[in-house]
């Protein structure tokens, strides 16, 4: 009992070095033999020369740790038991008031939120890490609702690329990726059907692109390739039937006009398709016109053997 007393003016002495008041308005200071601790019923206050004041409080439910500032700037820190017994920090004179830290008892960590669901988790603010130059680094933001993004910056803190979430619940809704250097642009864009867009935010097939493909090499899969031309049952066109097509219409029976493709397109695959298929019907053409030329070149040979005298 002498040394826990003992102890306690210790204690006493030091912090009225550094504070003009120690007191507990509320209830008094007493020992308990079992455990030889001080006990303190009611508010703790330690308060220096400016002011400046760090509260040590518990109530029925709660207790926490208060700082004053003589700005009027309060913080408070401890246990909320009211919230599932969650250790808090936050601005304002009590736990819970404005809280801006909490840890469950499960080890879920929110910060501006007092009910994490996850690990860690953010609220009401962008994260950043960052580089030792303060800048350099990514971001996470989802200040805005159903827009969550994440960026890029470098040591002049400039954002050059991004990632954005747009138009959610929309028929266009998609991941877009931005470059934002010496101006904004959205150069991809992903949309919820599995569309890919490069240039082109709103891609109306797997892959559209508004601009220029360049390639080593492009593979199609296909079927229907027209060897079925050089089958005997194939009945092909005469020239005189092409020629009455071409005069009517102006381009090839089978392949689309200058106006369809400016319009639509044109389809690489079945393009290619038809004009194999034009070459093969125009070789089996060539064919039939070298046969015929060989036939007169015979008749002629045979009527230059019987005009010689």
């Amino acid at each position: 009992m002498k040394k826990t007393l003992t102890l306690f003016f210790l204690l006493l002495a030091t912090a009225s070095l550094y504070a003009q008041v120690f007191s507990t308005p509320t209830g008094a200071v007493s020992s308990n033999s079992t455990t030889d601790v001080v006990l303190v019923n009611g508010q703790t206050v330690l308060k220096n020369p400016t002011g400046r004041t760090l509260l040590i409080e518990r109530d029925d439910e709660d207790s926490w740790l208060t700082f004053h500032d003589p700005g009027n700037y309060w913080y408070s820190m401890g246990i909320d038991r009211s919230d599932a017994g969650k250790f808090k920090i936050n601005y304002g004179g009590a736990v819970g008031d404005l809280t801006q830290f909490t840890l469950t008892s499960g080890g879920d960590i929110g910060i501006g939120t007092s009910s994490p669901s996850t690990k860690l988790q953010l609220k009401g603010g962008a994260f950043q890490q960052i580089n030792a130059d303060n800048y350099s680094g990514i971001y996470l933001d989802a200040t805005a609702t159903d827009q969550p993004k994440i960026g890029w910056r470098v040591s002049d803190n400039s954002e050059r690329f991004r990632i954005h979430l747009k138009d959610v619940n929309s028929s266009s809704e998609r991941l877009a990726f931005y470059k934002t250097i010496t101006g904004e642009a959205e150069v991809l864009s992903i949309l919820a059907s599995g569309n890919v867009g490069i240039g082109i935010n709103s891609p109306d097939s797997r892959l559209a692109v508004n601009g220029t493909i360049h390639s080593k090499e492009v593979k199609v899969d296909m079927t229907g390739w027209p060897d079925y031309v050089f089958k005997k049952e194939y009945k092909i066109l005469s020239l005189s039937e092409i020629k009455a097509y071409i005069d009517k219409y102006e381009h090839l029976p089978e392949i689309p006009s200058a106006s369809e493709v400016e319009s639509t397109g044109a389809n690489l695959g079945e393009m290619n398709k038809l004009l194999l298929k034009k070459i093969e019907e125009l070789t089996l053409h060539m064919i039939d016109m070298d046969k015929r030329v060989t036939e007169v070149q015979h008749e002629n040979a045979e009527l230059k053997k019987q005009l010689r005298p």
